[in-house]
């Protein structure tokens, strides 16, 4: 059982699926009505929802970025209103191919209970533990 990478929906899931139907189907459209943008996805810059940790709180700071490493600088530099000077941490990022699905996801996740974020939060830690064992 898991959560949607696109639209956050509670999903029956099996290992290493995390898209409900309806997002599969509508990505794999994307795919094939968009052939000749796919050859140059490499190019494209990747977009990144991620989720901070404020130490000093029991508080979560949600966003997205095309730059991960910027960002955090900016986090810790005290650049951000938001967390100046309360030590954030990352503790969750998914990557994606265009802006659009990040931002999506960005706002799926602040919509998210503490509940529903701290089990989204446990998968991403239970996924990095299998996957460096």
């Amino acid at each position: 059982m898991g959560y949607c990478q696109l639209c956050g929906k509670f999903i029956k899931t099996e290992k290493g699926k995390y898209l409900c139907y309806d997002c599969w189907k509508k990505k794999n459209k994307k795919k094939n009505t968009n052939s000749d943008d796919n050859n140059n996805t490499n190019n494209k810059s990747k977009y990144i929802t991620y989720i901070l940790k404020i130490n000093s709180e029991h508080k979560h700071y949600i966003g997205y970025t095309n730059s991960i490493k910027r960002r955090l600088y900016e986090h810790r530099d005290g650049q951000v209103k938001d967390t100046k000077g309360l030590e954030p941490m990352l503790i969750f990022f998914e990557i994606f191919e265009n802006k659009e699905d990040a931002l999506h996801r960005e706002k799926v996740l602040k919509n998210m209970n503490n509940y529903e974020l701290n089990e989204v939060i446990v998968e991403f830690k239970d996924l990095i533990r299998e996957l460096n064992n």
